[in-house]
């Protein structure tokens, strides 16, 4: 009896199924404990055949539905997106693709999805590693080149009047523009245009009268400017550099191998532009004997009695305030990191806070599984509702900069700024500035951008000799020096990189007093070249909170007082 209810046998298929084994078995008849147990063993095996059977041959009959579709998906979506590539493309290590965006991502139907009631309730989870933290308002690092104790500055904004504008209207990204459009001549003109913003102004700062050719046999000493590449599928390294040759009045159609070994030092980078002087004997490599130093731009002059209009009380600072997405942990989209951040605004009252993304984070697990039942679009609008209304009780202006993490948004670089809702059409303390962009408050230059490029740079970077120290101050520098945001190139693959418009909107018309670089890399405010350089960190941190930044400018001085000198900022834990 227990033996038919565990295989679902009736009396009469029991029967059948002892004859049939007693049969091939050539036993008798007789049921002793044995031959039930070989009996049962065989009932075992045809049990799992059959289960094996149905697997693999599904009726055609079958509906499918959300909870299913992935079975009529796993035999056929990899030759799908397969049948659109060619095979230099399949073969292509560097192939250019959206973040995370696999075969297998694009084309599943998530599993099951969470109701948004859940996802942004309070009573839906349990207190996780956020919200029983200890160390909320630790202070993780400082620079203060004002000359004040830290004691002494006023974190508090001195709510006088903010002006926000762009630094150069000429070459500023307000809307959105047609990209996938470029031709291969058009992308080979913006790579040559960018190479000859930064060789003319390495030219005209060094004096260098007469430009040589890097691919022409020279036994004597020659100047040469060109753009670094790397001649392997790995990152560069003292043995794999070559250079591009820029000549304004020739065109130099191949590359040439680059020998470092008589640098005393160097630090290079895909798509940096550099001055060399150097020999080539054979024509086949540049022997480079001297490293020209990059020229930063200067900076954005305001008249003293102009600046100073800005500041009606003496020793009241601007204050403004720095944050970087993702704005919630990677566990729930309740934003609770985004909650205490304006309470922090709330309390502090800045008199600027400028919000960079990802708001809706393409790496956020919830967002990644898409387990929620709203649009992203929508998860966007409350977020900003939320922001809006809580600012709208102080006095601060808010400015939202753009991530091409934000799933909701243009993914493309450079990026157009979110549209500005109907309802904030007459909301001048509400800005939606692009990524990158470079805008001034009042007497200050600040250059923004959320892009990672440190992050991508520091991958690709080789220096010597071994051992050099600062090595963010490096990639910094770098920045500074090539007058852009994302010098880079090839860009990484998880950029989308229109040329063309980067051309007219990546480049710095000045050297920002204040730099703004958010990364996933460890947080720091330094001072490079003059400029005060901040990676304010994550606000949230995977399951755990990340950090902000907060920067005190002080009142000038003198007409000629440089801006870093009136700057303190710090680094602090949500």
């Amino acid at each position: 009896r227990a033996m038919c209810k565990l295989y679902s046998l009736d009396e009469s298929s029991m029967v059948d199924e002892w004859m049939a084994f007693a049969c091939s078995s050539q036993n008798d008849i007789e049921i002793t404990l044995s031959a039930l147990e070989s009996f049962e063993k065989e009932l075992q095996e045809k049990n799992a055949k059959t289960k094996q059977t149905l697997r693999k041959a599904p009726s055609d009959d079958i509906v499918y539905n959300k909870d299913c579709i992935d079975q009529l998906l796993d035999g056929e979506e990899h030759s799908l997106i397969d049948a659109y590539c060619t095979p230099e493309m399949k073969a292509n290590k560097r192939l250019l693709k959206t973040p995370d965006s696999s075969s297998r991502k694009l084309l599943k139907t998530p599993p099951s999805r969470t109701p948004a009631s859940r996802i942004f309730s309070p009573n839906s989870y349990s207190p996780n590693m956020y919200s029983s933290r200890s160390n909320a308002g630790e202070v993780l690092a400082t620079l203060n080149m004002c000359g004040i104790s830290e004691e002494a500055i006023n974190w508090k904004g001195c709510k006088t009047k903010i002006e926000i504008s762009a630094a150069n209207p000429e070459n500023w990204l307000d809307r959105n523009y047609g990209y996938m459009f470029q031709k291969i001549s058009d992308r080979i003109e913006a790579l040559r245009d960018q190479v000859s913003i930064i060789a003319e102004s390495l030219q005209k700062e060094h004096g260098i009268e007469e430009l040589g050719y890097v691919d022409v046999p020279c036994q004597d000493t020659t100047t040469v400017i060109g753009r670094i590449g790397c001649d392997s599928n790995g990152r560069l390294n003292a043995a794999s550099i070559f250079i591009a040759g820029y000549n304004s009045s020739r065109i130099c159609r191949s590359k040439t191998s680059l020998n470092v070994k008589e640098l005393p030092h160097f630090s290079f980078f895909p798509g940096q532009v550099v001055a060399l002087d150097g020999k080539n004997p054979s024509g086949n490599t540049f022997i480079a004997s001297r490293l020209y130093q990059g020229i930063p731009l200067p900076f954005n002059k305001i008249p003293f009695e102009k600046a100073r209009l800005y500041y009606p009380n003496n020793d009241s600072p601007m204050n403004i305030l720095v944050a970087c997405g993702p704005f919630t942990t990677a566990d729930n989209l309740l934003y609770e990191p985004l909650s205490d951040l304006l309470k922090v605004i709330l309390n502090q009252e800045p008199d600027v806070a400028i919000l960079c993304g990802p708001f809706v984070d393409a790496k956020q697990e919830i967002i990644k599984q898409g387990n929620i039942d709203i649009s992203y679009e929508e998860l966007f609008m409350e977020r900003l509702r939320e922001i809006i209304d809580n600012v709208g009780r102080v006095s601060t202006s808010v400015v939202f900069l753009p991530s091409t993490r934000d799933i909701h948004h243009e993914f493309i670089y450079p990026q157009p700024p979110f549209a500005r809702p109907s309802n904030l059409k007459n909301a001048p303390e509400i800005h939606f500035v692009s990524d990158p962009c470079t805008i001034t408050i009042n007497d200050i230059t600040i250059g923004l951008t959320s892009t990672d490029i440190l992050f991508h740079m520091g991958a690709e970077e080789t220096a010597g000799p071994p051992g050099m120290s600062d090595r963010i101050g490096r990639l910094l520098r770098h920045l500074i020096h090539q007058r852009n945001y994302y010098p880079l190139y090839p860009p990484s693959e998880e950029i989308n990189f229109d040329h063309k418009n980067f051309v007219e909107y990546g480049f710095m018309p000045s050297t920002p007093d204040i730099l703004i670089v958010p990364s996933d890399l460890r947080y720091f405010v330094k001072d490079v070249e003059k400029c005060c350089c901040i990676n304010p960190g994550r606000l949230a941190k995977g399951q755990v909170g990340g950090s902000f930044a907060r920067i005190a400018v002080l009142p000038p001085q003198a007409p000629d007082q440089p801006v870093i000198s009136r700057i303190a900022s710090q680094i602090v834990r949500i």
